[in-house]
């Protein structure tokens, strides 16, 4: 989903922010589209509640998985960089297609993730979602180029760092993943 449709692009800022860098997104003056076109790296799109501790992941963002979308009125968005990235952000971004909301179809994705009732099941699906938009396919399975943090899939599946952790170690015994800290790479294998 890239951003190359016709429209007006007004107030655009170039930006490159190192990973782990983080950068709370003005909210629009009027209900206006935001265009976030990544040229490089990754990006978490989150909010965070004034009543709730920690902040919760919206979307993840690489070149080939980025676009429009419209602000939320009722929170206030930050952009956390997974790896280094170059990225241009428009605040004044006129869409014609009003239905074609990225941060909307992350959002009803990350609910299917988090319906299964067991955390298993919804990390199995989480992996499923991460190498279906992000994952280079190999002879052995998906390879995804970046490592999450067991807190951060602990935030986004519904389950503790610990259960993650362990569910994670189960699937690397029973040979289901890979993962190479040293390259930050792991491997989702195919099942015959």
């Amino acid at each position: 989903m890239g951003t190359s449709s016709p429209g007006v692009r007004r107030n655009t800022s170039n930006l490159s922010l190192r990973k782990a860098q983080s950068l709370v997104l003005s909210k629009p003056s009027r209900n206006q589209w935001i265009d976030i076109d990544i040229k490089e790296g990754l990006l978490r799109v989150s909010t965070s509640h004034e009543n709730e501790q920690g902040d919760v992941t919206m979307a993840i963002m690489s070149p080939m998985e980025c676009g429009k979308f419209r602000y939320p009125k009722s929170c206030q968005l930050s952009i956390e960089a997974l790896a280094d990235t170059n990225l241009s952000i428009c605040f004044d971004a006129e869409h014609e297609h009003l239905d074609d909301d990225f941060l909307s179809d992350w959002l009803l994705a990350l609910h299917f993730v988090r319906n299964p009732a067991k955390a298993e099941d919804r990390l199995l699906a989480l992996l499923r979602l991460l190498s279906e938009r992000f994952g280079k396919r190999t002879s052995e399975g998906f390879q995804l180029e970046f490592l999450l943090p067991h807190a951060r899939i602990a935030e986004m599946i519904g389950a503790t760092r610990s259960t993650v952790s362990r569910t994670l170690s189960a699937m690397r015994k029973d040979q289901q993943i890979a993962i190479d800290e040293l390259r930050e790479t792991v491997v989702i294998f195919l099942s015959d």
